[in-house]
């Protein structure tokens, strides 16, 4: 609901808190639609800090954290994780990440401290959330007869072949580049939309093809989701997980403001460059 002139004002005069600012966000984004073990919620900092600016991004770079701390952000709104995770060694000869390696975690978390900035994750509780990133991308690919499933949204589209589709899609997100599997004639009338990295998962392929749905659009192609795709005939379209999470972020903050927040989105840019 937006507010009027008057509960802006009066917002805007109240003592804001980050923890104000986290209970609009668990009203937009209820983390009853989080996934287990997501990590999520408050990163840095306390609930009772004051809060002037609300910054909301897909990524977090340390340029991009510049940016928004000098343009008088307190609160930072990230989809992604912000800091490097140590995992585990998998080829012979090779050893972790040393803490050494971590370093990039020690800067910003120094950064933040000194700005005395709050920093927040959202995840899979906006992802799945009712208007969240999932429907957002629906609604831009004029999906109808939207139903919501876990992780995505399934509905129906204007008949055409995969390579006409492929091609709508990266007009419709402005992509610098869009890979597709299957045949490009195959003709596409139901798909499903995961956005972000739906393709590491290859379990959503078996989804498709055991509910009848042509195409799966999400970010993140990888050879063993193709190979699955392509022996049980569901085609996939791979428009970027930045791309395709980037119009649910901006939304988000755009939520916040119609709350009567200070809150602007910055775009964190592509992860990738092209040639």
């Amino acid at each position: 609901m937006l507010m009027n002139e008057k509960q802006l004002a009066g917002l805007q005069e109240e003592f804001l808190t980050a923890g104000k600012v986290m209970n609009a966000l668990s009203e937009i984004a209820p983390t009853t639609y989080s996934v287990l073990g997501d990590e999520e919620g408050l990163l840095m900092g306390n609930e009772d800090q004051k809060i002037t600016k609300i910054g909301v991004s897909w990524d977090l770079s340390l340029e991009l954290l510049n940016t928004m701390l000098k343009d008088g952000v307190d609160f930072i709104i990230t989809h992604t994780y912000p800091f490097l995770r140590m995992k585990a060694a998998k080829l012979e000869g090779y050893t972790n990440l040393n803490a050494e390696a971590l370093y990039p975690n020690n800067i910003k978390k120094k950064i933040l401290r000194q700005a005395g900035a709050a920093l927040y994750r959202t995840h899979s509780s906006w992802d799945n959330a009712t208007g969240g990133n999932n429907d957002v991308m629906a609604k831009l690919l004029g999906l109808e007869r939207v139903e919501k499933v876990p992780f995505g949204r399934t509905g129906f589209v204007k008949p055409a072949t995969l390579k006409a589709m492929a091609e709508q899609i990266k007009k419709t997100l402005n992509c610098s580049i869009v890979k597709f599997s299957g045949n490009p004639e195959t003709k596409i009338t139901r798909i499903m939309i995961v956005t972000g990295t739906g393709f590491l998962f290859p379990e959503l392929v078996e989804y498709c093809y055991t509910n009848g749905i042509d195409a799966l659009v999400s970010g993140e192609l990888i050879k063993e989701t193709v190979k699955r795709a392509n022996e049980l005939g569901v085609a996939l379209i791979d428009a970027g997980s930045h791309e395709t999470e980037t119009p649910g972020m901006n939304e988000l903050a755009k939520r916040l403001k119609e709350k009567g927040f200070n809150a602007e989105y910055y775009d964190s840019g592509e992860l990738y460059g092209y040639v």
